[in-house]
C-alpha cells in the first residue's frame, strides 16, 4: 500500500464510493429545512427520528430548484419511507439517478458536481475522474485517517451524538426532527456512547479496557500517518484507559 498511498497523495487519486445518488426536484429547501439537522449550504446532512437516532446521514448539494443528495446504497429503503410522506406535502419529486459518487483526493479541476469532505471531495458523475484509481486498503486508510465513518460500517441508527459527526448537524438552526432530544443531551448529560478513533502497536480481535470488552471494530488500518494500526470503535462515553491502545484525535 506504501507506494499506491504516497502516490495518491502527492499526485491525486479517486476511489469509486458505495454511493447512491438521488434528485429532489421542486420546493427542495421547503423539505430539507424543516426535516433536516443542517443549513442548506453545508455539505453534510442528516434525517433524524423524533428521538435523535440516524435515520440516514448524507451529503447533499443544493440548488434553487434541486438538490442531490448523497447516501450509502444499504440505505435506499430507509431514506424513501422517511421522506416519502414529506416531499408529497413539499410537492417535490424524487429520482434515482445514474450518477455515481466518486471520493477524490488532490487538485482536480471539473464541471461535475463537487462537494467538500473533511478530506477531498466528493465529485457526482457519470465516469470517473482522470486520476489514479486507489486501492480500497489506500481508501481506506486515508479515510480513517481523516476520521470519515461510514454509514453501515462503523454505525447504523445510532443516536446521532454517539458518531463523529457534528458537521452534519447546526444546533443554531432552530426546530427539525429529533432536534428536542439531542439539545437536551446536550445541555444536561452526556451522550451514552462516542464513535472513536484508537491506535494500537498490533491489532486487537476487540476494543477492550482492564480487561473487558467495550466495543467492536469496525473499520482498520495500519496508518501511515501515526505508524501504528487505526481503529473505529462505539466504545462508552468518557473512557480514557485503552488496553494496548490510546484515543488520537483525527
Amino acid at each position: 500500500m506504501s507506494d499506491d498511498y504516497s502516490e495518491v497523495l502527492s499526485k491525486g487519486g479517486y476511489y469509486e464510493t458505495s454511493k447512491i445518488v438521488y434528485r429532489v426536484s421542486g420546493e427542495v429547501k421547503r423539505l430539507l429545512e424543516g426535516t433536516t439537522s443542517n443549513f442548506m449550504d453545508k455539505g453534510t446532512n442528516a434525517f433524524l427520528d423524533r428521538f435523535g437516532k440516524l435515520i440516514v446521514i448524507f451529503e447533499q448539494k443544493i440548488f434553487e430548484k434541486e438538490a442531490y443528495i448523497v447516501f450509502e446504497s444499504g440505505f435506499e429503503g430507509r431514506f424513501l419511507s422517511h421522506i416519502d410522506k414529506y416531499a408529497k406535502l413539499s410537492r417535490c419529486t424524487l429520482e434515482k439517478t445514474s450518477l455515481k459518487a466518486f471520493h477524490v483526493i488532490g487538485n482536480f479541476e471539473t464541471t461535475e458536481i463537487k462537494i467538500s469532505q473533511r478530506f477531498g471531495f466528493l465529485v457526482l458523475s457519470k465516469s470517473a475522474p482522470k486520476l489514479k484509481k486507489m486501492a480500497k486498503e489506500t481508501y481506506d486508510c486515508i479515510r480513517i485517517e481523516n476520521g470519515i465513518s461510514v454509514q453501515g460500517k462503523d454505525f447504523d441508527d445510532e443516536m446521532f451524538l454517539n458518531v463523529n459527526w457534528n458537521d452534519a448537524v447546526s444546533y443554531s438552526k432552530g426546530c427539525f426532527v429529533g432536534q428536542e432530544v439531542m439539545s437536551r443531551v446536550r445541555a444536561y448529560g452526556k451522550p451514552v456512547k462516542k464513535l472513536v478513533a484508537i491506535a494500537y502497536g498490533a491489532m486487537p480481535p476487540s476494543v477492550t479496557s482492564n480487561g473487558m470488552e467495550i466495543g467492536k471494530i469496525t473499520s482498520s488500518c495500519l496508518s501511515q500517518r501515526f505508524g501504528k494500526y487505526l481503529a473505529f470503535s462505539i466504545i462508552p462515553f468518557g473512557t480514557t484507559k485503552i488496553d494496548n491502545g490510546e484515543i488520537v484525535k483525527i
